[in-house]
């Protein structure tokens, strides 16, 4: 019941999305960055909605998807769209917590008259405040006459990018009924049977000498790495790269509820979906893992439980 209920919302947000897609361009990936609090550098990730863009500026659904963002440490930038490539460079300057970008090429410049049409202004450059805080990267317009590049750059906050790279399944592969592999006792450590709260103060008399800390900490980066994969793979428009992230009767399931459902997922990918893990997780059997999970498309949240089971050596999304 719980999984049909969970497969129920995604058809849901698919059948969704897959209507908004109708009336988008395409995705957008912007990004992450790997520095320390005092320097903007690194690669940068925001998720645009098509109810984030003000419909009445240039090229506005060019702006709809997930974003990387490359601050390059020789004060170089990219802004990249991850199905077509870089759609924006040029250069970077800081000045305390200010800071100007000039594009200087690319489809979606601030100096291109396709994307910045008023020629009486000068919109090559954008000058901002920045603040850093750990994984966060927040941008304040200062002084800035180019539309686009306000809506990319201060409308959410950036988090660090993340690259999709799962290993593409073939078309065979995907319409075919592959058999899970069966888990080896000793693949991953033995859990209790009961259902608990990972990171629980009280002990539990059935867990191996390992304390909860340590098994909270792994299973919680797996979960979130896999969380973080289904993010990055779901902008990537290839579903041969997202379904192998689900289970293998998971994803026949999808498959065999409908016959256009490749196409449908296709369609639907154009729309940026992000994935957070939203509270602690719950072990439910030794390769089974319950966890609270935000999706997000565009300024539309939902919540629910999701299930993960261990097949094939890693975490999966089971429903």
């Amino acid at each position: 019941m719980h999984r049909s209920m969970n497969r129920f919302r995604l058809f849901a947000v698919i059948a969704s999305v897959a209507l908004i897609a109708t009336l988008i361009g395409s995705v957008f990936a912007f990004g992450q960055a790997r520095a320390q609090d005092d320097s903007p550098v690194g690669q940068w990730s925001v998720a645009l909605g098509r109810v984030d863009i003000p419909v009445d500026i240039a090229s506005s659904m060019s702006y709809v998807g997930r974003w990387r963002l490359g601050i390059e440490e020789d004060g170089t930038f990219q802004a990249e769209r991850t199905d077509v490539g870089i759609v924006v460079e040029g250069a970077w300057t800081v000045d305390g917590d200010q800071i100007s970008f000039t594009d200087e090429s690319g489809l979606l410049s601030c100096g291109n008259a396709a994307a910045a049409p008023i020629i009486d202004d000068d919109m090559a450059t954008g000058t901002y405040t920045w603040a850093r805080s750990g994984k966060t990267l927040t941008f304040s317009q200062v002084d800035d006459a180019c539309p686009g590049r306000i809506i990319l750059l201060t409308t959410f906050s950036f988090t660090t990018y993340v690259a999709c790279s799962t290993e593409p399944l073939t078309t065979a592969e995907l319409l075919g009924s592959p058999v899970a592999s069966p888990v080896a006792e000793d693949t991953i450590a033995p859990l209790p049977a009961s259902p608990i709260a990972i990171g629980s103060p009280q002990p539990v008399e059935s867990t191996p000498a390992a304390s909860p800390e340590p098994l909270s900490e792994t299973f919680e980066r797996e979960i979130d790495d896999l969380l973080g994969q289904l993010t990055a793979c779901w902008a990537s428009r290839e579903p041969e790269r997202w379904l192998p992230l689900l289970s293998d009767e998971f994803r026949d399931a999808l498959i065999a509820s409908d016959p256009n459902f490749l196409e449908t997922l296709n369609i639907s990918m154009s729309a940026p979906i992000v994935w957070e893990r939203a509270g602690e997780l719950t072990i439910v059997a030794p390769n089974q893992i319950t966890a609270p999970v935000q999706s997000t498309v565009g300024t539309e949240q939902d919540f629910q439980t999701l299930v993960f089971i261990f097949e094939d050596g890693q975490w999966k999304w089971n429903g």
